[in-house]
């Protein structure tokens, strides 16, 4: 699953990968790009436990979740949210021009 600056999934039970498994539930781990904030939420719909992540994480088994620190977000991300990092690049990188962006998108 790839989502960009400014993408944010509700639900993720809608996506799928490429064997046609849902992502709802299923992650383990993340690569955040420099620039961006993840924003990983246990429910649907933004809703329930809440974790923000500015650099990659290899292993979520390793984060706790829940206020027991027993549980981890392993296996446990049901939507998720990626924001511009504060001082971050938002949409392109800052020696990218709009009008270079635009081109990229609809290429």
């Amino acid at each position: 699953l790839e989502l960009w600056v400014g993408e944010e999934r509700l639900n993720l039970q809608h996506d799928r990968d490429g064997k046609g498994r849902r992502w709802n539930d299923r992650i383990s781990s993340v690569r955040v790009e420099r620039g961006a904030r993840l924003v990983l939420f246990s429910d649907s719909d933004f809703r329930g436990g809440r974790l923000e992540l500015r650099e990659d994480a290899p292993d979520l088994a390793a984060l706790a979740h829940g206020e027991s620190g027993f549980e981890s977000w392993d296996d446990r991300v049901s939507s998720i949210r990626v924001e511009p990092g504060r001082g971050g690049w938002g949409p392109h990188p800052p020696w990218v021009s709009d009008r270079e962006a635009e081109r990229v998108v609809r290429e």
